[in-house]
């Protein structure tokens, strides 16, 4: 089933100030992190608004975020609103996701992927779909932990390099 678009999101993106490109080049420099930065950033805590930002770049309703990354919706609002930053659980979860998103930017950077692709759609849309690689379950119910991440950070590598074509 895919994923429904979001057109509201953007609005409350603008709202903030925060525009798709400066989402994604976070996610980009989640990414490039080294493994000692990645663990501080965990460490720390995501302030919870990024859930938003994240929603708002793949265009996809908040809840199937908070559903995909095991975090309370009310949790999550109660966070946004006391400008409180998420524990180290949800963070890592969230840090994983702008993994995702910045590894495929990076892979399209170098592909003769179209100028238009967006990889944060794209990866939306791959999450609600049955993979085959996953015995015909969708990769988004694998966000909810660290170990789920590394294999859909597999999966995808796997597509990549024809593997699964």
């Amino acid at each position: 089933m895919p994923v429904k678009a979001m057109p509201n999101a953007q609005r409350s993106h603008a709202k903030r100030g925060h525009d798709r490109g400066d989402t994604l080049a976070l996610c980009v420099l989640l990414f490039l992190a080294d493994g000692c930065t990645r663990i501080a950033i965990v460490e720390q805590g995501i302030p919870a608004h990024v859930v938003e930002d994240l929603a708002a770049l793949m265009d996809v309703p908040l809840n199937f975020l908070t559903r995909a990354l095991c975090i309370p919706a009310t949790k999550l609002r109660r966070y946004r609103r006391d400008f409180k930053l998420l524990g180290i659980g949800p963070s890592d979860r969230v840090l994983g996701l702008s993994c995702l998103i910045g590894c495929l930017a990076v892979m399209v950077q170098g592909s003769a992927a179209p100028a238009d692709f967006d990889p944060s759609r794209w990866l939306a849309t791959w999450l609600a779909m049955p993979v085959q690689a996953l015995a015909g379950r969708r990769p988004a119910e694998f966000l909810s932990t660290r170990s789920g991440l590394r294999l859909i950070e597999d999966v995808l590598a796997m597509n990549t390099s024809g593997a699964y074509a």
